[in-house]
């Protein structure tokens, strides 16, 4: 009984040591840094009509191929949610995702979209569009992101989100293009976009 009695103190400063391991391990993975892109990019359409073209959410699946469906799910007083399915093909990170966003905005400066519900931890996204005083845009976009599986799956998924958010900024010029004037405020919203929300029941831009 002495002898495992020492054999047992023995072991407990290893036990702790292995408990404060995994638990520092756990608790390093939960506070790994949030990864943040930025950029900037100016745009020769009029903040209003950037700003109507990026809250049309019906019409994502058309600009973007990896957006299977879009919608407008809930809309109140200064937000909206949105629910987005992406198809198979949308990339590892997004591949086949279902991503629920919270979207608040005060029309027409500024966009703000914080992830609601799916596998993704944390996704924030952020639109300035400032007035260069010539009828463009001067646009400042943030992405700040987490997936919730450890730093270095985040640190490997930066340059594919900097080439997603590159080829998704280069879509929505080349849609917007054939929809907006440079230098000149649409006087009404493009008709398919006008068409779309008419047909929606009772939701209206926040």
């Amino acid at each position: 009984m002495h002898l495992d009695h020492r054999q047992k103190t023995s072991c407990q400063p290893g036990q702790r040591l292995l408990s404060i391991f995994y638990n520092n391990k756990n608790h390093n993975r939960d506070i790994a840094m949030i990864k943040t892109f930025k950029m900037s990019k100016h745009l020769p359409w009029a903040p209003d009509d950037v700003f109507r073209l990026l809250m049309d959410v019906e019409a994502f699946p058309e600009i973007h191929p990896e957006v299977r469906t879009a919608r407008t799910a809930w809309v109140r007083p200064g937000y909206r949610d949105v629910e987005i399915d992406f198809n198979k093909a949308a990339g590892v990170i997004l591949q086949g995702q279902a991503l629920g966003l919270r979207v608040t905005s005060v029309p027409p400066q500024q966009i703000e979209v914080i992830r609601t519900k799916g596998q993704i931890e944390q996704l924030k996204m952020n639109w300035r569009l400032n007035p260069d005083g010539e009828g463009g845009t001067d646009m400042d976009f943030s992405l700040s992101y987490q997936t919730g599986q450890g730093d270095l799956v985040d640190s490997g998924a930066f340059p594919l989100v900097k080439k997603m958010v590159g080829e998704i900024l280069s879509r929505f010029e080349s849609y917007a293009a054939t929809r907006l004037v440079p230098g000149q405020e649409a006087s009404a919203e493009p008709e398919a976009v006008a068409t779309r929300r008419t047909r929606r029941s009772g939701h209206q831009p926040s």
